[in-house]
């Protein structure tokens, strides 16, 4: 979370996603042409970590109805968020 600052600043108004059980589906997702998503380890994020996220205005995303390793979830992110 520590380059989240940068990339927010560096690309205003693109939306930022946190990888997150309790998220949106990938289907919900408005159009962008750039986003960035935050993937985190086989067992979620902390609760300070995901507030951290939300202070940069990152919206939560579902990847799959279960949890996902790190490469997957990776891949997964890529997937949905080029396909919006």
């Amino acid at each position: 979370l520590a380059d989240t600052a940068a990339w927010s600043a560096a690309n205003p108004g693109a939306p930022l996603f946190i990888a997150d059980a309790h998220g949106d589906s990938p289907t919900s997702l408005p159009t962008f042409s750039a986003a960035l998503a935050l993937i985190g380890p086989e067992g979620g994020f902390t609760p300070q970590e995901i507030a951290q996220a939300r202070h940069f205005h990152a919206r939560p995303l579902r990847l799959a109805p279960h949890t996902l390793r790190t490469e997957t979830a990776a891949l997964a992110a890529a997937i949905a968020l080029i396909n919006r």
